[in-house]
């Protein structure tokens, strides 16, 4: 490998699936596409997203409380510059010249995109400073998906939208976009082979601590420590790991 400059830190992480957030106003509407997205948790069902205090949408999160992350099929390409290049504030009705149509989510009432192939009604709860984006991280409380989405993708109707990035000045500006026509799907299995029983002493070693925890006060975890460093130990972990593992039972079965 050789190595590249720090600029090129997001074009390194590329490609990736935009999604097209949206929230409302009092009668406004504001939408955008955002590259820089992760799921953060899975109970409860968090989403982050990245995105700039000066977009007109990060705005009416913050008003509303409520949003919708939502995904389109390449079939939408034509309409990424009304989301991702112009702003509502400097080209008022954006949505409405891009073809693109706003319905209501049935459970918050979040606008969501109609045409998306699925979109997640969010609900706001917080907001953490990471430099020049914040992270907006949301509580999804519904989804909706096309019906070819059957616990999985099934890609021979939905063709994800990919981003490559865009070019820099002084040469003309342009976004790059993968539009995956045919995909080669493969199954793995999990923890294959000699990686089985890694695997399973992982798990053995997680589903302990969390029913210890489970039917030990919360006041005499401490005693309980001295149980489970023997158990690290048994499986030839450190003896601190004892303290990851019990924060991350501790997570799951205290909400």
């Amino acid at each position: 490998m050789r190595r590249v400059s720090l600029r090129d830190l997001d074009r390194v992480l590329y490609p990736t699936i935009p999604v097209a957030v949206v929230a409302g106003y009092k009668g406004k509407v504001g939408a955008m596409l955002a590259a820089w997205w992760t799921q953060l948790s899975s109970d409860p069902p968090l989403i982050g997203v990245a995105i700039a205090p000066e977009r007109y949408t990060y705005k009416l999160i913050l008003r509303s409380r409520v949003y919708s992350i939502n995904f389109l099929d390449a079939a939408h390409l034509d309409k990424t510059p009304y989301l991702g290049d112009a702003s509502e504030r400097f080209y008022p009705s954006k949505l409405a010249k891009s073809g693109l149509t706003i319905s209501k989510g049935g459970v918050l009432g979040a606008p969501i995109i109609a045409e998306a192939s699925a979109a997640l009604e969010t609900r706001l709860s917080n907001v953490v400073e990471t430099g020049d984006h914040d992270m907006i991280v949301g509580e999804v409380a519904s989804i909706y998906a096309i019906e070819n989405f059957e616990g999985v993708w099934r890609l021979e109707k939905y063709k994800p939208l990919m981003y490559l990035g865009r070019t820099r000045r002084p040469a003309p500006v342009k976004r790059i976009y993968v539009v995956c026509r045919n995909f080669d799907v493969k199954e793995l299995e999990y923890a294959p082979g000699d990686i089985k029983e890694s695997a399973m002493k992982r798990s053995k070693v997680m589903e302990t601590v969390e029913e210890l925890l489970k039917k030990t006060p919360r006041s005499e975890w401490k005693q309980l420590k001295l149980q489970l460093e023997k158990l690290m130990g048994e499986s030839s972990l450190e003896a601190d790991d004892v303290e990851y593992y019990i924060d991350d039972a501790r997570r799951r079965i205290t909400k």
